[in-house]
């Protein structure tokens, strides 16, 4: 198991930046409320609506502070860890907010200090997965909100299609792997449900559903690919919002 400081320094890997980029991770430079992406006003919409109203948030791996932007837009009071100086600067130059670099469960906060916590690609890169749910547990309120993303790495209907006709595998990192867990659309929320959270909400979303194609028929291949992703519950991420006992 690969140590913090190990973790940060992968995560500081440019290689790494731009592969996480390709696969729909939310590293994207924005400018503005008008710019944040569409699939963070949507998950944040969603919890929003499990919340009931505005409260407090905490975002542990902020990027460059999108999600957080966006929700004190929406009312709440916000909070975030990020590890990446570089998204910490940005999100202090555009969005005013400061982030604290250290993982949650160094992060000192008082038990029920927030209603809702956010974790979008960062669960997998954990150095202590027990630790880190149950520190996420304490510092949610009674009834309070997690909303987790992952990869969905075995059971990505796209990627398989691709290795069974086109004897094409999934590309791998350039860079040692950063990941120190895997999940499956059955494991997530089985183990959420061992540290005493109700699952709410459970999608496999595709972020980047376009079809272009250079093959011939191929945009009908991947429209007709993705219909069945959806109906599956088999696309390549793991969405979960999951609420406190």
């Amino acid at each position: 198991m690969p140590s913090q400081d190990q973790l940060r320094s992968i995560y500081e890997d440019d290689q790494l930046k731009h592969a996480y980029a390709a696969e729909g991770g939310e590293t994207v430079y924005v400018s503005g409320d008008n710019d944040v992406l569409q699939h963070v006003k949507d998950r944040f919409a969603l919890l929003e609506r499990l919340a009931g109203k505005p409260g407090r948030i905490l975002d542990i791996g902020a990027a460059q502070g999108a999600f957080l932007a966006h929700a004190r837009s929406r009312g709440w009071e916000v909070a975030g860890l990020e590890f990446s100086e570089e998204g910490r600067s940005l999100a202090s130059q555009q969005f005013g907010l400061s982030l604290q670099a250290v993982p949650v469960v160094d992060a000192g906060f008082e038990p029920d200090t927030f209603d809702a916590v956010n974790m979008s690609h960062v669960l997998e890169h954990v150095p202590d997965l027990e630790a880190t749910l149950m520190e996420i547990h304490r510092v949610l309120r009674p009834d309070g909100l997690f909303c987790v993303e992952v990869p969905n790495e075995f059971d990505d209907l796209f990627e398989k299609t691709r290795e069974v006709f086109l004897r094409r595998s999934r590309e791998q990192y350039a860079v040692p792997t950063p990941h120190t867990y895997f999940f499956t659309p059955q494991t997530l929320p089985r183990l959420l449900r061992n540290f005493s959270f109700k699952t709410e909400h459970f999608a496999t979303p595709r972020r980047n559903a376009s079809v272009a194609s250079a093959w011939f028929l191929g945009k009908q291949v991947r429209s007709a690919i993705f219909g069945f992703e959806r109906l599956l519950q088999k696309g390549p991420l793991i969405e979960v919002i999951a609420r406190k006992l």
